[in-house]
């Protein structure tokens, strides 16, 4: 019987139990009896009490509802908690936490149950052990319980059993350790093996466990009165009181009680707890009411009420502050649970009791009091087991009632194809814990039972500073408090991340990034041929900023945008290939952003956080604040998989592998391009990092913020979605004209895409019938991008404008409507457009990725490569029409079908001639940016004789900083004189640097503006006193050149191409999400804000 009732039990996420001097509660798991009426001494006889029925806008999954008929509505009021950690302890056969206790220094200690297998024969053992309440780490732990027992009586064949042992409730035993009650099969089987006695014995376990982890147990009891032990636990006068089938008190070792209470009266008891004046019980008569009962210190009953007159089970009772008692449970009706709680004053008048739920199963087994009602703890399913008892599994569900009962609000704690439960509820110094446990599905066979694992998880409060209601007045997913104060995890009243120091404003929306980079030069890094690093461009980080900032998001302070904070933080050592293995394994990654220990500044220590934070003895505070506000953006080298960008779908990671040496070809290449082509707006290498850079970074923390590459979907390139999720639009690719006003029809042109999500819904564009007159019906002065085969010429792309007619089958005319598969997915079908900006999620913390980090994708694959990102940066797959495709090409953009390569270099022979180098020129001009003083550079009127363009500008400022493009500004740290240079590279990959000095001066007190002179009349000039420009570089020392040069050398690439694949991938919910983007070498480093 005992191991059919451990079954029952092993299902249950709601075992309760207490120990100490105890008086214990145990459910009830057959039928009683009542003996005799007179048995139970002074009871008050009431009334049952009602339970209201089940509110009719209740809705389902949840939400609350009373007999008030008051209801949570999730968008009205919030739930202010925000889940810090969500752990699972995994056990070979299948654990569950049935309550948990905290303790003086702030963790917390459960009870509950773990499963063993001897024989291929599945028994439990009583589990205990201890949480860090701050990280969720298991500290110790320990199981008790023989698991197999062999028996040899006299002159009697030997037998094996394998006795069942589980705890159900833990509760202080006020000298600093706890005591433990639940069920025992161990103790009556050694009791039959030391005696030879076959009388079962000691069935109600009784355990004391230190601070330390070290136990105690003992039994009492009998195995007739005490049917599946006891469930809960209190410290009593001389031992300890327990209920179960009834409550008693006994000492460990007895198997006579000190004193009984409701024996044989039909009541199963789930919880009891020790008062001043005796003890308070709650549970239950099997298809019957509720009882709450108040019991005097020699076992008299003082008063006994019944809640409800259906089915209801009660599982936790609690003092308030006022005296009174509070209880919670739940309730069945037409086949649905509701959860319900109620209070009882001290003499035990019933106050209220009231239901809360929707369709489904709503349990409620644990609560605490807290200011102005109650929390409580359960779970909320849509499904239960079959003939079962037990409270179903579904989601952890928390929801608060206030003093009179009125539902305030509710979350739920989900996990990703499980279903769960809490069992158990404990408040912190500015948050809660809960216990329970979770498992692949509602079913009670042996495989079901044997998936569960103890479930702990963490929630902070947050609070409303200005008393306006709402908790996150800016709604971007950190708390009024946190923005006001800083983030306290521990509740000592010290901030442990400064987020108002950090910039973050609780009336405008914030979005803050680590940016980590990886540096070859760091120590630990595997050898590099060339010193480099991985860091991003200022320019570019500030660009993302930028397009953030002017973004049409609405704020409480009356401002639009959000405000993204980019923080570089630590050159890491350099991973020259990030494994993801085969089935994508971040393993790797997390071994860079934790390492072994995170806390640790040595070899095996992580990188996130800054080192400041590394090296406090905060550390793990500090840490784990940080993880509830921040993403995690690495910049690296390279991966196997060939991405250049990398992020899930939501989530708080993101990955960039776009800023170092191993980009500079291609985008050479892009920016020759442009000035190949008279259609084409000329474009600088600078320009095209930067722009590739800041794309991809931007498009990677969309993808975390939420967006898909459709949008709102995973159909990608659709011409109807403007925004830099869609990889056409956001690489600006090149394309054949296609209607645009003003430009010749299959002349080169480009999307000149916006770096921006998008910013409208456009409408619906029917692939099976396309209205040319139509269009996109989008913003007039947007152009968008589409990918067709048309006259069988294969895939091309081709731009066309976001307003007025669109020719989409190129027949030279606008008819009707037309059929074409324009993003080239292979079907026709109606692509929507989407609206970003009112879409994006800034809650990372909701999502199964945030909580279940170092996890492994299988659905990863590969849809684009380096190649055809190469050619559709070109425009063409042959962009020079010799026969030679772009990737082969050893001189990609001049004919040469021979691919003639004299010396071998890799580079064919049409890319090496003798060339004019180009001429630098540049002058100087004293500015203010932002009330400072600066100086800015133009080098306009530099020239390439040969009239084929200068793609590059490359600046040596003198003071050991470095910088990018025509026309940089730049602030000296002090006055003095500077030695500049400007080395410009033109189209053919030649090269020429013009030096000259520069003096600046200290900021003019008269007006606050620098001044960069020669130290006479307060303009920068050349030698002779009088230029604003330098017109002949040998006047201020001798341009220096560089040619005949290799024009764009692929061959510079190892291998011809490094790997340099553009893996993408299409999005699931929560499954990572690959995007194109190239890159920008990192030179300027970034202030930290």
């Amino acid at each position: 019987m005992g191991r059919a009732l451990a079954t029952v039990l092993a299902a249950l996420v709601v075992v309760s139990l207490t120990v100490g001097s105890v008086a214990v509660a145990g459910a009830a798991t057959g039928p009683s009896t009542v003996d005799d009426p007179s048995a139970v001494e002074d009871r008050a006889v009431a009334e049952p009490s009602t339970v209201g029925e089940r509110s009719p806008d209740a809705v389902r999954n949840g939400t609350a509802g009373g007999v008030t008929g008051a209801t949570v509505d999730a968008d009205e009021r919030p739930a202010p908690l925000v889940e810090q950690w969500s752990e699972t302890f995994d056990g070979e056969r299948g654990d569950v936490i049935a309550d948990i206790e905290g303790t003086d220094d702030g963790g917390v200690v459960f009870a509950g149950e773990t499963r063993l297998a001897w024989d291929d024969s599945p028994t439990t053992q009583a589990w205990v052990g201890r949480v860090d309440s701050l990280t969720g780490d298991l500290d110790w732990q320990t199981a008790w319980g023989d698991g197999e027992t062999r028996v040899c009586p006299d002159d009697l064949p030997c037998s094996t059993s394998y006795p069942d042992d589980t705890a159900g409730d833990i509760a202080p035993d006020g000298n600093g350790g706890f005591l433990v009650t639940g069920y025992s099969e161990t103790l009556s089987a050694r009791y039959v093996k030391r005696t030879g006695e076959g009388d079962c014995r000691y069935n109600v376990l009784l355990m004391r466990v230190s601070a330390g982890g070290a136990t105690n147990a003992d039994g009492a009891g009998d195995c007739t009165t005490w049917i599946g032990g006891a469930s809960g636990v209190a410290p009593g006068a001389t031992g300890s009181v327990v209920a179960g089938m009834h409550v008693a008190s006994y000492r460990a070792g007895d198997t006579e009680p000190q004193w009984t209470a409701f024996q044989n009266s039909g009541i199963g008891f789930s919880d009891v707890i020790a008062v001043d004046d005796g003890y308070v019980a709650v549970g239950h008569r099997p298809n019957g009411p509720g009882t709450v009962a108040k019991i005097g210190p020699s076992g008299s009953v003082v008063w006994s009420r019944s809640v409800g007159s259906g089915s209801v089970v009660l599982r936790r009772v609690v003092e308030t502050e006022d005296g009174s008692y509070a209880y919670a449970g739940w309730t069945e009706r037409n086949g649905d649970l509701d959860a319900l709680v109620g209070e009882a004053t001290a003499d035990g008048a019933i106050n209220w009791t009231t239901t809360y739920g929707g369709n489904g199963y709503q349990s409620g087994v644990d609560l605490v009091e807290v200011s102005g009602g109650y929390v409580v703890a359960g779970a909320n399913a849509e499904t239960r087991p079959q003939n079962s008892l037990a409270a179903p599994y579904g989601d952890g569900w928390l929801f608060k009632v206030n003093a009179s009962g009125q539902a305030r609000w509710e979350k739920n704690f989900t996990r990703e194809d499980q279903v769960g439960g809490f069992a158990a509820i404990e408040t912190t110094d500015n948050g809660f814990v809960m216990a329970g446990g979770v498992k692949e599905s509602q079913g009670l066979d042996r495989s079901t039972v044997e998936s569960r694992d103890g479930w702990v998880a963490r929630a902070l409060r947050c609070v409303d500073t200005d008393g306006d209601g709402d908790t996150d007045d800016d709604d971007d997913a950190l708390c009024d408090n946190w923005e006001d104060e800083g983030i306290d995890v521990d509740g000592d009243g010290q901030p442990d991340l400064d987020l108002p120091g950090m910039g973050a404003d609780r009336e405008h929306k914030d979005v803050l990034v680590e940016v980590d980079y990886m540096d070859c030069g760091a120590g630990g890094s595997e050898s590099c041929s060339t010193p480099h690093d991985h860091e991003p461009t200022a320019e570019s980080l500030d660009r993302v900023e930028a397009a953030f900032a002017d973004a049409p998001v609405d704020n409480p302070d009356g401002e639009t945008g959000v405000n993204v904070h980019l923080q570089v933080d630590d050159a890491v050592p350099e991973d020259r290939v990030l494994d993801f293995g085969g089935s994508f394994d971040m393993s790797e990654y997390f071994a860079i952003k934790y390492g072994d220990d995170r806390c640790s500044t040595g070899d095996d220590g992580g990188h996130f956080g800054t080192t400041d934070d590394r090296e406090s003895d905060d550390c793990e505070k500090r840490l784990e604040a940080r993880l509830l506000a921040y993403h995690y953006l690495l910049s690296g080298h390279n991966n196997s998989v060939g991405a250049l960008g990398l992020a899930p779908t939501p989530g708080n990671d993101l990955m960039s592998f776009v800023s170092g040496p191993q980009t500079d070809d291609l985008v050479r290449e892009r920016a020759r391009r442009t000035h190949q082509n008279d259609s084409l707006e000329d474009r600088t290498i600078h320009e095209e990092r930067v722009w590739l850079e800041a794309v991809t970074i931007m498009h990677e923390l969309g993808h975390n913020l939420g967006l898909r590459h459709g949008g709102g979907d995973d159909r990608n390139n659709k011409p109807n979605y403007l925004s830099l999720m869609n990889y056409q639009y956001a690489h600006n690719y090149v394309g054949r004209a296609t209607s645009l006003p003003g430009v010749d029809d299959d002349a080169l042109a480009r999307p000149n895409s916006d770096l921006d999500f998008s910013r409208e819904r456009l409408p619906p564009l029917d692939e099976t019938a396309l209205t040319e007159s139509a269009g996109l019906r989008g913003p007039g002065d947007e152009r968008s991008i589409f990918i067709g085969n048309v006259s069988g010429e294969g895939p091309r792309r081709f731009v066309i404008p976001g307003s007025g007619e669109i020719d989409w089958n190129r027949d030279d005319r606008i008819a009707g409507s037309t059929s074409a598969d324009v993003n080239y997915d292979g079907a026709r079908t109606a692509l929507t457009g989407y609206e970003d900006w009112s879409n994006l999620q800034y809650d990372f913390r909701e999502t199964g990725w945030f909580r279940q980090q170092f996890s492994r994708f299988s659905d990863f694959h590969s849809e684009w490569t380096f190649r055809a990102h190469l050619d559709a940066g070109l425009g063409s797959p042959d962009v020079d029409g010799d026969g030679v495709s772009n990737y082969r090409d050893n001189c990609p953009l001049l004919g040469n079908a021979g691919q003639a390569d004299g010396n071998g270099d890799g580079t064919g022979d049409a890319c090496t001639r003798d060339t004019e180098a180009p001429v630098p020129q540049f002058g100087v001009e004293a500015v203010t940016v932002d009330g400072e003083p600066a100086v800015r550079f133009d080098a306009s009127n530099s020239t390439d004789p040969e009239q084929r363009g200068v793609i590059a500008y490359t600046w040596d400022f003198g003071d050991e900083s470095s910088g990018f493009g025509q026309s940089p500004t730049h602030a000296f740290a002090e006055a003095g004189e500077y030695s500049v240079a400007l080395t410009v590279e033109d189209f053919d990959g030649d090269t020429a640097t013009v030096e000259r000095s520069v003096a600046v001066d200290a900021v003019a007190a008269s007006d606050g503006e620098a001044n960069a002179d020669d130290g006479g009349d307060g303009d920068a000039s050349s030698g002779d006193g009088g230029a604003e420009s330098v017109d002949d570089p040998s006047s201020n020392g001798d341009a220096s050149v560089a040619g005949p040069a290799a024009v764009g050398p692929l061959s510079a690439l190892p291998g011809g191409l490094p790997g340099l694949g553009l893996g993408f991938v299409g999005g699931i919910a929560g499954g990572v999400v690959l995007v194109a983007g190239l890159a920008s070498l990192g030179v300027l480093r970034r202030k930290e804000s």
